[in-house]
């Protein structure tokens, strides 16, 4: 994995030169229950400033698995300046958001595309668990996301993941989001699976787990997720609405509610 995410690195550094100010490993790679055969390799870079797009096109041909071999089943790669690392806003502006699968790449160019919502959750894992590879320390190189920000991009993940994703995913995702409104840590799906289990829905996390894990051919049984989907949205929501009485009052929350 290292491996990997240091030749990703080079091959960043190779491209935008002494504008490269860093890369950072996160997801399921740095937070635990990664599975060769079900997870991507997520990667964070950030640059000084803005490139060019010709540059851009040539980092994400430089790093396509058809380059560099991918210890996972794809690359996620973000570019960001230093600029909004430091200083989060949402939408967050990104230059470039990659995936490269055996199916093919997936290419957006931010100036197409306009801000997003995906580049501050990534903030958020690289600062609670993130590894740089290249690069100042994930603390002192990326800003804190707001707390009700992270709560509402969970609320959109697991709407994309009913429309999107297999009933595991749902399961596992709706768990670690859960998890994060209840006690504000950041964690993998699996762990999400493990923390959420003895509350009211263990048959559908156990299949979900096992099928993370490469353990069984197949999802559980594509309606059995759903319950599980609206009790994290619940618990979102109710957070949701807590942060905003909370910061229209002028409290913030209470200590001992990190992001990890």
């Amino acid at each position: 994995m290292l491996g990997y995410a240091r030749a990703v690195d080079r091959e960043a550094s190779a491209v935008a030169g002494d504008r490269h100010d860093g890369t950072y490993l996160h997801g399921s790679a740095v937070l635990g229950g990664f599975t060769s055969g079900r997870s991507d390799v997520d990667l964070l870079l950030v640059v000084r400033e803005p490139v060019q797009r010709e540059t851009l096109l040539a980092l994400a041909a430089a790093v396509s698995i058809d380059r560099i071999p991918c210890p996972g089943v794809g690359l996620e790669l973000d570019v960001l300046t230093s600029a909004v690392a430091e200083h989060p806003v949402r939408p967050c502006p990104f230059l470039l958001s990659m995936t490269s699968a055996g199916s093919g790449d997936r290419v957006t160019l931010g100036a197409d595309h306009g801000p997003g919502g995906d580049p501050l959750m990534h903030i958020a894992v690289v600062r609670s668990a993130g590894l740089a590879i290249s690069g100042r320390p994930p603390l002192s190189a990326f800003g804190e996301v707001p707390r009700v920000w992270l709560l509402e991009e969970f609320v959109a993940e697991l709407d994309w993941a009913v429309a999107n994703a297999s009933s595991a995913y749902q399961a596992l995702n709706a768990a670690r989001a859960w998890r994060y409104a209840v006690d504000g840590v950041i964690c993998s799906k699996l762990d999400g699976a493990t923390w959420a289990a003895g509350r009211g829905h263990d048959r559908v996390l156990a299949a979900a787990a096992a099928f993370q894990r490469g353990e069984e051919p197949a999802p559980p049984d594509a309606a059995s997720a759903a319950p599980l989907v609206e009790e994290a949205r619940r618990a979102l929501v109710a957070e949701i609405l807590e942060s905003t009485t909370d910061a229209r009052a002028g409290a913030g929350k209470p200590a001992g509610r990190p992001y990890a």
